[in-house]
């Protein structure tokens, strides 16, 4: 039982901040294409894992605190997504 609590645990806590994870890497400016490179991987990774995390509470029958959880989650991976491939960069 304490190992299921703690999948639990760390479940919740990836589905919480993956998405705020992934929105700040967007803040950083990288100049080099490695960079860059690096930067989107990373970004995309965390706002995926967090979006399939985060939708599985939004869509479970929880209680209500992990299913707004699971929504500001799914909500900030996606806005972290946008932010990074579908703006319009400054040059």
């Amino acid at each position: 039982m304490e190992s299921l609590a703690v999948l639990v645990t760390v479940l919740l806590i990836s589905a919480t901040l993956s998405g705020p994870i992934a929105l700040a890497l967007t803040y950083l400016r990288v100049k080099s294409k490695s960079g860059k490179f690096a930067k989107r991987t990373f970004i995309t990774l965390f706002a995926m894992w967090g979006a399939l995390t985060a939708l599985q509470f939004a869509i479970s029958n929880l209680s209500f605190f992990p299913r707004i959880m699971g929504v500001a989650g799914v909500s900030l991976s996606i806005y972290a997504l946008k932010r990074e491939f579908f703006t319009r960069s400054e040059k």
